[in-house]
């Protein structure tokens, strides 16, 4: 298709008429920059009055104006960096606490567990963070409580505090704490000195007490603050406790955990250490906890009088022992490098896995089958020795 050029009168060439074009040329180009110029001006001053009758609109409202505004936003702030986190989990539970109170001083106390002798109900096992059962001589079990510093909610009385015996100490190794008992077995009280724990005898050390109305030897207990005291005194509070910190989740909400026809629900835990000494854990779903049961009767704290509960459950389950000093006691595998099996049980519900702990003050971890730390939920924790001859049970 063509376009038709438009007809200019004169165009068509004679020489006058384009000599005519050049001498207009100069003058229509300067007319074209003035008619723009001119055109610009107006365009400038109508944007000026605009501007200025809207600031000054603006001016007459309540509240910043626009402009100010738009000022505020351009004018270059301070970078502000992030404060550390003021809060952080506790080491020995996964509490989340002050980041001061992160890493407190522990204590490692030897309780007795006796069905007879007035040992039960003891005292302050409520209180303790983690507490380890292991079955020592004559189908007897015996705990280790561990304690933190925590004087908002301390042990006013711990007890009956018994002997060492040297499964504990593998465990105690962990915390590098403190290990508070009352004399112990030959090898136990062997290994106490050549290892160079922080020994604290209760048969030699001042703050503990024969209490009355109980007999000896399961009437002996001291406080929370005369542990501190005994630490202190020994400058074992100088330093602060370099253990490995267990991983720790916070607790599932109700319609995440496990329901009745799940696998992996864990609403009854058992441990068949037989007799009086047979352990339940029973879920409680409304407080998520599990309570615990000695012997088929609710275990109470005597500071409370209120049944132990724990978040936490572990089954630590150990190949045969070594029978030592022929009475009857065995030093329970609690350290290879091989490890072995581990159910850990929170929120209902229950994980399988691996303990690995390769030297005795190698804190022990539990870990999944691609080796990855299985999280316990935030909160205290009890650990159960299971030898294979002794039944357990996940229901």
């Amino acid at each position: 298709m063509s376009t038709k050029k438009p007809h200019i009168e004169g165009e068509e060439g004679s020489e006058h008429t384009h000599r005519t074009k050049k001498e207009l040329h100069p003058y229509l180009r300067s007319l074209k920059e003035h008619r723009f110029a001119t055109v610009g001006l107006v365009v400038a001053v109508i944007a000026l009055c605009a501007v200025g009758g809207f600031a000054y609109y603006q001016s007459q409202q309540p509240g910043p104006s626009v402009v100010s505004q738009i000022v505020d936003t351009v004018t270059e702030e301070p970078v502000v960096v992030p404060e550390e986190s003021k809060e952080i989990p506790r080491h020995i539970d996964g509490v989340i606490v002050p980041r001061e109170e992160a890493n407190p001083h522990l204590v490692c106390v030897m309780i007795e567990n006796a069905a007879f002798g007035g040992v039960r109900p003891q005292s302050g096992l409520s209180k303790a963070s983690v507490v380890y059962e292991v079955i020592v001589e004559g189908g007897i079990t015996r705990l280790m409580a561990v304690f933190a510093n925590d004087d908002d909610d301390k042990a006013d009385i711990i007890g009956p505090v018994r002997s060492a015996r040297d499964t504990y100490l593998e465990f105690a190794a962990e915390y590098n704490c403190p290990y508070a008992h009352a004399g112990g077995s030959y090898t136990a009280m062997l290994a106490l000195r050549e290892r160079n724990f922080r020994d604290v005898d209760g048969l030699k050390e001042r703050g503990f007490y024969r209490r009355a109305g109980k007999v000896s030897p399961h009437n002996l207990f001291i406080s929370w603050d005369d542990l501190q005291t005994l630490a202190g005194g020994h400058n074992w509070r100088d330093e602060a406790p370099t253990y490995t910190p267990w991983a720790f989740a916070d607790p599932l909400d109700t319609a995440a955990r496990p329901g009745n026809d799940a696998t992996n629900k864990a609403r009854t835990v058992k441990v068949g250490f037989g007799g009086s000494y047979d352990v339940e854990f029973r879920y409680n779903a409304d407080e998520n906890v599990y309570e615990r049961y000695d012997g088929g009767v609710a275990h109470k704290d005597e500071l409370t009088n209120d049944v132990i509960k724990t978040k936490n459950v572990v089954l630590y389950h150990v190949a045969d022992g070594d029978s030592i000093e022929g009475k009857g006691r065995i030093n329970w595998p609690v350290t290879r490098p091989e490890g072995g099996d581990v159910d850990i049980i929170h929120d209902g519900m229950v994980t399988k896995g691996k303990w690995k702990k390769g030297a005795a003050s190698e804190r022990v971890s539990f870990v999944d089958a691609d080796g990855k730390d299985i999280p316990l939920t935030r909160g205290n924790t009890w650990v159960e020795v299971v030898p294979p001859h002794i039944s357990s049970s996940i229901e």
